[in-house]
């Protein structure tokens, strides 16, 4: 996420719309929680959760995140129906393909890369510090 924010080339290509996952109960957990707790798992991202049935729908109006027998359970602690093992994820983003490469390309060439079409490369060609620099190709052997 921090190389898409900083680099010029890419900073406008991710589309920031967060994503719901349910996560699936370990053996032994009761309401959640455990160690699969997206919470507990490193920090690598930022989760909100378990989301309860209204803040689900809030963010997502047509998730359905039902439990294996279509019901969900009551969180005594604050007396809302939850969603079993439902976290947001609001950081998440996503990236159209097409786009993604048509850019790269674009300033690649902006570079000084040439793109070869419909040939067999023989050689990576390297600097002294292991830099690519270019390629051998069949035709020009």
């Amino acid at each position: 996420m921090i190389a898409c924010c900083r680099d010029n080339v890419i900073q406008d290509l991710p589309s920031w719309c967060g994503s719901l996952v349910r996560y699936k109960k370990s053996d032994g957990d009761e309401e959640g929680g455990g160690d699969r707790d997206p919470r507990l798992c490193g920090g690598a991202y930022f989760a909100e959760g378990p989301l309860s049935m209204e803040q689900m729908r809030t963010i997502e109006p047509t998730a359905a995140f039902l439990t294996d027998d279509n019901s969900y359970y009551e969180n005594k602690e604050v007396g809302v129906k939850v969603v079993e093992n439902v976290y947001c994820f609001p950081d998440e983003g996503q990236v159209d393909p097409a786009k993604a490469v048509y850019k790269m390309r674009k300033e690649a060439e902006e570079l000084g890369v040439r793109f070869l079409g419909k040939v067999d490369v023989t050689e990576i060609l390297r600097d002294s510090k292991g830099y690519i620099t270019g390629v051998m190709t069949k035709s020009m052997d």
